[in-house]
């Protein structure tokens, strides 16, 4: 964000007494190298502020760990010298994430709030700090903003407003239900906020991203104000931003997790769920009328996520809302999920393996799950005529590494067979007879990019137009009851069915089979099965689970690798499936522990049950 920031403001603000659970820090003074007023006083300034709240938006890849915010059943581990996030989850020590290596929620509470620091911008302190800044900054429109138009104090206010909700929203699917701040604290307003249930938290985070859609532009390159950073605004707050924040916070309002503690029901809300597929929707027309997003090219794909040699911002056509910051990884601290072992042109200090269980969502090039008896599915050789994300997405036994052969040329194509050179080394081999590709090509490495080190970009969006499309089917089956359902009175109907199949034909999958779009139970578990797929390494699928009461559903537990030689003509012989690990889930687990400092600091705010 520092190539198109108006001014750079190093500025130490207060931080919320949630972050640091002692009252001292509400009393200190902003240790300012800039006059306060002036922060406040023009249009340039206090966007300049507003930006800097912005950067604790950083993605969770920003830890260095490109696996580490998949916490669910996507991947194996095997621990190394540091501790593993991912492993203590699996476990069950979810007290971790204060802790462990790679941690997206923010390790030892520390954050950076240096605006063009990459790291160290842990989802716990960084809501927290965003959200006393942007009340701060809310507090400030009335009497700063001198001269400034009414769009120019729209968008100063359609901002804060985003990022009040958005941290909010954080906090809540992470910790469950929060005090809702819509103040800048100090020690005088220690009335102590309610802690307010998760629903009700995500409702008022919805509030303040509906409100902020309607002050926010669709394209900052279309204003006055914009045009000072004109073709450089791509990772700006717009109105398409606010909307995805909207609905996403509905449909968790209206979600099984969330409906259970509010009213004990343990189904999705209707009326929340309705209220999510309208947003939805008009975001979804909002992209269509404008053509400003859609959905990334199949041949493309990867331009959502990564770039090498160029100073470019990824998210490819479908980022509707980005990390405000991006960072040229070490390979060799970022690749850790490939392997590694001597002479292998990639490094890392361990490495994620597929669980070869979750490899069983993607189903065959015919478009069924490899489950049905006519899919076409061969057990005895299980990678064959997969669906092109499979394809796309699943490293296997044989499969090319390298564009240029290595000097140790046995790294060129993978080795996963049992005794391959890539199999169950050390912690930076495979140990499931399976991998990932997603997010990288053949030349990330050191001999088709010697200077990879420091031309790799890796930023996944925090939220796609992948994601929304799926997101509005879920919301609308649910809201309105069929697969085959729209909305009263849309000018543009789309089924939930409609959507998903927009994702399966992007990939050159067929539409999804009339067996599974006839019935609301069956089209959502293929539903589930969708999103394991194309959303697979996104980070999205723990969060997923728990919304859904599903983190300890007995079919997302077991961890497995598969076992096999590898034939004369290179297909894998004497195949056999073995378990690795269970992971360790419980209801407790639906949310994570507040930090002691926090849950204790009055006995109205308390502890997540279980911890």
């Amino acid at each position: 964000m520092k190539k198109f920031r108006y001014t750079i403001i190093r500025i130490t603000f207060l931080f919320s007494l949630f972050l640091v659970g002692c009252e001292d820090y509400l009393d200190q003074s902003p240790d300012a190298t800039v006059n306060e007023e002036d922060v406040y006083k023009n249009f340039k300034n206090f966007q300049g502020f507003v930006e800097g709240i912005q950067t604790m938006t950083a993605s969770p890849y920003l830890t260095g760990q490109v696996a580490l915010p998949n916490l669910a059943d996507e991947g194996y581990i095997l621990s190394s010298s540091w501790i593993s996030i991912l492993k203590q989850f699996d476990a069950g020590n979810y007290w971790a994430w204060q802790s462990a290596a790679g941690t997206p929620f923010g390790r030892f509470l520390n954050i950076n709030t240096d605006p063009d620091a990459k790291t160290d911008k842990g989802a716990w302190p960084a809501a927290w700090y965003g959200i006393y800044n942007a009340n701060l900054g809310l507090s400030k429109l009335e009497d700063g903003l001198i001269g400034a138009t009414d769009a120019e104090k729209d968008v100063i206010k359609g901002q804060l407003l985003f990022l009040r909700g958005y941290f909010h929203f954080n906090l809540m699917q992470y910790w469950g239900g929060m005090p809702y701040i819509d103040k800048p604290l100090s020690s005088s307003d220690l009335d102590y906020f309610p802690r307010l249930s998760a629903q009700e938290t995500a409702i008022r985070a919805a509030q303040d991203l509906g409100e902020a859609a309607a002050l926010l532009p669709v394209d900052w390159d279309d204003e006055p104000y914009g045009a000072l950073t004109q073709g450089n605004n791509q990772q700006r707050i717009t109105k398409f931003a606010a909307l995805a924040m909207q609905g996403k916070s509905l449909l968790f309002a209206g979600s099984p997790l969330l409906n259970k503690e509010a009213s004990g029901n343990a189904s999705f809300n209707t009326d929340f769920c309705k209220e999510s597929a309208q947003v939805f929707k008009s975001l979804i027309d909002l992209c269509q009328s404008t053509g400003r997003f859609k959905l990334q090219d199949w041949n493309s794909y990867n331009d959502i996520f990564t770039s090498i040699g160029t100073n470019k911002i990824n998210g490819g056509t479908e980022a509707i809302f980005m990390s405000s910051i991006y960072k040229i990884m070490v390979v060799r601290s970022y690749f850790f999920y490939l392997f590694r072992p001597a002479g292998n042109p990639y490094g890392g200090e361990s490495h994620l393996s597929l669980n070869y269980e979750y490899s069983k969502n993607f189903g065959m090039k015919n478009g069924l799950p490899i489950t049905e008896s006519d899919s076409g599915y061969d057990p005895s050789d299980p990678w064959s005529n997969r669906d092109e994300r499979f394809n796309k997405f699943v490293l296997v036994d044989g499969q090319k590494i390298t564009e240029t052969q290595p000097a140790n040329a046995v790294d060129q194509y993978a080795q996963f067979y049992n005794g391959g050179a890539h199999r169950d080394k050390s912690n930076l081999t495979n140990w499931t007879g399976i991998d990932i590709h997603k997010f990288w090509t053949e030349k990330c490495n050191y001999k088709d990019t010697p200077n990879i080190d420091y031309t790799f970009i890796f930023s996944p969006p925090i939220v796609r137009l992948t994601d929304v499309y799926l997101m509005y089917a879920e919301a609308l089956l649910w809201g309105y009851g069929t697969p085959q359902s729209t909305i009263p009175g849309d000018s543009k109907p789309m089924s939930a069915v409609e959507a998903v199949n927009l994702i399966r034909n992007r990939a050159t999958v067929p539409d999804m089979d009339a067996r599974f779009t006839a019935d609301r139970d069956k089209f959502f578990e293929q539903l589930v099965v969708e999103r394991a797929v194309e959303l697979f390494m996104e980070g999205q699928r723990w969060t997923d689970l728990r919304r859904w009461l599903r983190n300890d559903d007995s079919r997302y537990l077991k961890k497995t690798a598969v076992d096999f030689d590898r034939g004369p003509d290179g297909k894998p012989i004497n195949i056999r499936e073995r378990l690795l690990s269970t992971r360790n889930v419980s209801d407790r687990h639906n949310w994570l522990p507040l930090p002691v400092n926090s849950s204790t600091i009055y006995p109205e705010f308390g502890q997540n049950s279980g911890w």
